[in-house]
């Protein structure tokens, strides 16, 4: 008889254990997902930012149905409206209030050498027109540029890299100087928020990073040699 009871009982206390450790999980879940929520929501934004800006094309092949052809360059040109639209986005939001630096590494050396002239060049296009939608004035005399809106905001544009070696020869004399006319807005200081640097890098290299850190452990190492030698 008991044995009977226990035999019918059975499926229903596995069941009851397997929703018991369900429910379990979804509770811890749910309490790691509040903990994140809120700490990313009281606790300050940390004062330098990095972020590595890659995959415009593998991004658009994953959500588009649009095939497009190794040359077109229209998934850079929505990478750099993106790029804009983070910057303006930090600028303007009240979460990153105590952020004074933020570092984008866009376009790296190794970025040159592995496409093809034509897309090159698709890419330079992207850029020389973004740096004049930066620059330009709105026809509405009431509305402020683009840069003239950073600039209010505190922000303050810096290219890191691109004059020198090959990405120097890439670009050119017309959109360097673009990039120096970006550069040269000073930055106004409001009381809202701390005053903003953008570090754009381009012509990176990890390849040449991993070399320079080598070459100044190297010479840090000679350094303190030479010194304990003298003593």
């Amino acid at each position: 008889m008991c044995n009977s009871i226990l035999i019918k009982f059975t499926p229903c206390l596995t069941l009851f254990l397997i929703f018991s450790m369900h429910l379990l999980q979804l509770c811890l879940i749910l309490t790691i997902l509040f903990v994140g929520l809120s700490l990313t929501t009281f606790l300050p934004s940390p004062p330098h930012i990095a972020i590595i800006m890659d995959g415009n094309s593998r991004f658009h092949k994953s959500n588009t149905n649009t095939k497009l052809s190794p040359h077109s360059h229209l998934q850079h040109y929505k990478g750099a409206s993106t790029t804009i639209s983070l910057i303006t986005h930090i600028t303007q939001s009240k979460r990153f209030d105590s952020l004074t630096h933020l570092t984008l590494f866009a376009l790296s050396d190794e970025n040159l050498t592995k496409r093809t002239p034509l897309e090159l060049g698709g890419i330079r296009s992207v850029l020389q027109l973004k740096l004049s939608e930066i620059l330009s004035q709105n026809n509405n005399s009431n509305k402020k540029s683009l840069l003239d809106e950073w600039s209010d905001c505190g922000v303050r544009v810096k290219f890191v890299g691109a004059r020198e070696g090959s990405m120097g020869d890439f670009l050119g004399p017309d959109i360097i100087e673009q990039l120096d006319r970006v550069e040269s807005r000073v930055a106004s200081h409001p009381t809202s928020r701390q005053p903003l640097t953008v570090n754009i890098c381009l012509g990176y290299s990890g390849r040449s990073e991993i070399l320079r850190a080598g070459e100044r452990a190297n010479e840090r190492a000679e350094m303190a040699t030479t010194t304990h030698t003298h003593y």
